[in-house]
């Protein structure tokens, strides 16, 4: 007997969350190499036009599929989903086989689409958030970040012995530096001349006005080329933002003795960071200096988490999706709140940490993009049936 399913489903679909609720048919389901069972669907519009949906069950144990959860692994149908009221379900009366079929759908979300997903998946954005409200959110972790990057820099200036250059201070790194002419390589892969930062950053702390430039929108966010940083409106936002930002982040005290001593190990690790990756390659590559600023800025704000080793491995799958340091800092630090155990003696001690990261990953989507759940040791997805 075919089983009728009602699906609450999430697409994401450009900038914009699209819930809806449909019927499905079971067709058939198949054991796959890992415990589970995944079924395919074909759904049809009053035009007659059809896409398939492979949807992957994850669970490590077979339980009555009207009782689990699914996942769309594979990004079909747009059309379909942009006007949800004329889908409806039929049954699909050849027979599919495994692995023929169903082999060849891609794991995990479609890179076309996976910075979008990783926005909303690692708590960068509410799943419920309109695209102005995103708008608001990203100029104010914007403000955020640069004003906690610009204060541990500053701490460490004011802590240094007099003199001292940038590299003593702890501002730099030995990997960052071009050892022919003694220039930093920035983040944007521009070379500064350290002794002139030094000199104007020296100038602004003796005079008593420690001011920072307002961050680069573009530069600091590149998944959001389109956004208009000069209208009146906005340029009033950000300028409260970010005094809001200022204020918050001079209450936090920095010990600076126990960033040092995290310093010491970020920069020890991060110039060994998946240097086979075409992202991480070669000598001088800002983009070991994105990871230096972001780690150390986490360190700087997080006392309790703190720095320990494996992190900027972590950090580095960020990076590679965002290419943006701003949304790469955020989603590391929401994502690092839920798995900070795992960085402790304690947590270490028990090594669970990939259980940990998967539960606490979907977790994410509890509020707003779905219903979370777990029995035992069974994972489920963020898309589930009612």
């Amino acid at each position: 007997m075919d089983l009728f399913l009602k699906y609450s489903v999430v697409a994401i679909l450009s900038s914009h969350v699209l819930a809806f609720k449909f019927n499905l048919t079971k067709v058939t389901s198949f054991p796959i190499k890992y415990p589970g069972f995944t079924s395919l669907y074909e759904i049809f519009d009053n035009t007659g036009n059809s896409s398939k949906y492979d949807l992957l069950i994850s669970t490590f144990d077979p339980v009555p599929f009207s009782t689990d959860t699914v996942q769309i692994v594979s990004d079909v149908g747009k059309q379909l989903l942009s006007n949800s009221s004329n889908i409806f379900p039929k049954i699909i009366t050849t027979k599919v086989t495994w692995p023929n079929e169903i082999s060849g759908v891609p794991r995990g979300v479609d890179p076309s689409i996976r910075k979008k997903v990783w926005h909303f998946l690692f708590g960068f954005f509410p799943c419920s958030s309109t695209s102005r409200e995103r708008e608001d959110i990203l100029i104010d972790y914007m403000m955020k970040y640069h004003e906690q990057k610009s204060r541990w820099k500053t701490m460490l200036v004011l802590n240094a012995k007099p003199g001292a250059s940038l590299l003593e201070q702890g501002l730099v790194a030995r990997y960052q530096i071009d050892t022919t002419n003694r220039a930093v390589r920035s983040p944007d892969g521009e070379f500064n001349d350290p002794i002139s930062e030094f000199e104007t950053l020296q100038f602004n702390l003796m005079a008593g006005k420690m001011k920072t430039a307002d961050p680069d929108f573009k530069a600091m966010s590149k998944s959001f080329p389109d956004l208009n940083i000069n209208s009146p409106e906005l340029k009033q936002k950000i300028d409260f933002m970010k005094i809001q930002s200022q204020v918050l982040v001079n209450r936090h005290n920095i010990n600076v003795k126990n960033l040092w001593s995290h310093l010491r190990v970020i920069d020890k690790d991060v110039p060994r960071t998946d240097r086979d990756h075409e992202f991480f390659k070669g000598p001088l590559n800002p983009n070991l200096t994105v990871l230096r600023e972001v780690l150390a800025t986490f360190a700087a704000f997080h006392p309790k988490i703190g720095y320990a080793q494996g992190m900027n491995d972590i950090l580095a799958r960020f990076l590679v999706v965002f290419d943006s340091e701003v949304e790469t800092y955020w989603c590391f630090s929401h994502y690092m709140s839920k798995i900070q155990q795992d960085f402790t003696e304690e947590g270490m001690i028990t090594d669970n940490r990939h259980l940990t990261c998967n539960t606490h990953t979907l977790s994410n989507f509890r509020t707003g993009c779905g219903t979370f759940r777990r029995d035992g040791f069974r994972i489920t997805s963020a898309f589930t049936t009612t």
